[in-house]
């Protein structure tokens, strides 16, 4: 593999790891502050590419409801971010 393939492998394991962190936040495995930190992540203005507004956006389509209640204003920011795109 040269490095090119391997950056490209290891951004495909980070995306599913946060989706995965969206269903260990269902289920109460984990606390906000990681979701927080993975939304960060994904919205980091330097590296905004279709990749990490499509896990953005499937990572909220399933945290909002729980986060609705939990955290309104970190659903307000996820939000703010996909209209600013």
């Amino acid at each position: 593999m040269d490095e090119d393939e391997k950056s490209i492998r290891l951004r495909e394991i980070k995306y599913g790891n946060i989706t995965l962190i969206g269903e260990f936040y269902i289920l109460n495995q984990i606390n906000i502050k990681i979701i927080s930190e993975c939304v960060d992540f994904l919205i980091f203005k330097d590296k905004i590419n279709d990749t990490n507004i499509r896990t953005l956006c499937e990572l909220t389509k399933k945290i909002s409801k729980k986060i609705y209640y939990e955290d309104n204003s970190l659903l307000m920011k996820i939000i703010n971010s996909i209209e600013d795109l």
